[in-house]
């Protein structure tokens, strides 16, 4: 079983910056049998254990391609530096995942870099600097890893990250 740990994006139009956060299966397990997902309930209980429930027959295409998997949640008038209240930085499989849509970031020592409106990786090894927070491979405190099948990553990947178009972002979502 999978869990999502979805990114919640942001939209500007007419004055007005919008949060779309992700509203797709939160839960899912993976067949390693079939190529294919089930987005599953995972709150329901019976005798204080979970039961999983499946939310959806075993789908071949990814459990994200559905129409609506993101949703416009709130908007408030634009402001100067709203931006920053969007800026996330994930670390998973080895990669840094990081959205700042607007902003400048420092990579290495002096490259200064403008954020794509989208989210996009780096390297666990990269170092750099994103609204004065320096990350560092060299002061990470690994606690646990787990040896994957890289395989698997790729499949639960294109089983569960969103299609996103994301040069038809800003025109999409205010028609919304």
């Amino acid at each position: 079983m999978v869990e999502a740990d979805p990114f919640f994006l942001t939209v500007k139009h007419s004055e007005q910056t919008c949060r779309v956060d992700y509203v797709g299966s939160h839960k899912a397990v993976i067949s390693t049998v079939e190529d294919c997902g089930h987005s599953v309930d995972a709150s329901v209980t019976l005798g204080g254990k979970t039961l999983l429930s499946p939310a959806s027959n075993c789908l071949k295409q990814s459990l994200s391609d559905r129409e609506n998997a993101f949703k416009v949640s709130h908007c408030t008038p634009s402001k100067e530096g709203d931006e920053m209240d969007f800026v996330q930085v994930k670390v998973s499989n080895n990669m840094y995942y990081a959205y700042c849509p607007g902003m400048e970031f420092t990579y290495g020592s002096s490259r200064h870099v403008i954020c794509p409106n989208k989210v996009f990786k780096l390297p666990l090894t990269a170092t750099f600097t994103l609204s004065d927070i320096t990350y560092q491979r060299q002061v990470m405190n690994l606690v646990y890893e787990e040896n994957t099948d890289p395989l698997m990553i790729e499949k639960v990947n294109w089983h569960l990250t969103p299609v996103v178009k994301w040069d038809e972002i800003d025109r999409v979502f205010p028609i919304l």
